[in-house]
């Protein structure tokens, strides 16, 4: 076992912008945001070497990329196409896909009032693994005005049974078994007429994996244990006024296991 590793914070996000608007569905214009270890000159090295690999997945598949895609009335995002000739791999759209689901607040179907809550289940990747995310949401508090705010209780678990998965993304990257991944944030977050991801929180987030590597001569068992904070920022402004959306994340924790780093970033 390694003793845990404290892990400084991290910055990273999606810019968005509006596009097209109908009854049914908007489209909104997607970048990557450029990812950033925060005082990284300033902590030791496994420390550093522990956020860039929190941080690899993101900047290989999401980092400067430009897209547009079709978001609902609830929501919920709808087809992807990384902007640029030639498009871009099918796992950058996946994983595009994956951060909003994560992300975003479904809002109910039906008008509902203060004290509500809905639950919202979904299958989806992380990292890896097929995950079941099992979201639970309360309306807390309401604020008036030209742009309304919603404030938001958030659960989010992240439940991955059994399976095999592939330890990198080349063909040739080594299968395990992972034998059990467990994700959970819970917090509250502010949610904008304007926007359709949320423009501030904070979040509590664990990540639990365990994974259980097959080697001709020997089975390697890694077990990583992650906990931190997330904190949602935007300069959507609370005042009347349009202009660029944008939303980013932050994040620091710790983490400690066998084997080295789980398969995926909290």
């Amino acid at each position: 076992w390694s003793l845990p590793v404290p892990v400084p914070e991290l910055r990273y996000g999606l810019g968005l912008a509006p596009g097209r608007s109908d009854p049914d569905a908007a489209t909104m214009m997607i970048r990557g945001l450029t990812a950033e270890v925060v005082g990284a000159d300033d902590v030791p090295q496994a420390a550093r070497q522990r956020a860039e690999a929190y941080l690899a997945r993101y900047r290989a598949l999401v980092e400067r990329q430009r897209a547009h895609a079709s978001v609902d009335a609830r929501g919920l995002l709808g087809a992807v196409t990384i902007d640029g000739a030639g498009g871009a791999p099918a796992a950058s759209v996946a994983e595009l896909q994956q951060l909003w689901i994560t992300s975003a607040v479904p809002v109910p179907m039906e008008a509902v009032g203060l004290g509500a809550r809905w639950r919202v289940i979904t299958v989806l990747r992380r990292g890896a693994a097929v995950v079941e995310q099992i979201a639970e949401y309360g309306l807390a508090d309401i604020t008036d005005g030209s742009a309304p705010r919603w404030r938001i209780t958030v659960d989010v678990k992240h439940i991955g049974e059994p399976q095999l998965i592939r330890m990198g993304d080349a063909p040739e990257s080594p299968v395990a078994d992972l034998v059990a991944l467990f994700f959970e944030a819970r917090g509250e977050v502010k949610i904008d007429a304007r926007s359709p991801l949320p423009v501030g929180g904070t979040m509590a987030v664990e990540l639990r994996v365990h994974v259980r590597m097959r080697h001709p001569d020997r089975v390697e068992e890694m077990i990583d244990e992650s906990v931190g904070r997330v904190t949602i920022e935007s300069d959507v402004p609370e005042a009347k006024g349009g202009g660029r959306r944008s939303g980013s994340g932050s994040g620091s924790g710790s983490g400690s296991g066998s084997g080295g780093a789980g398969v995926d970033q909290p």
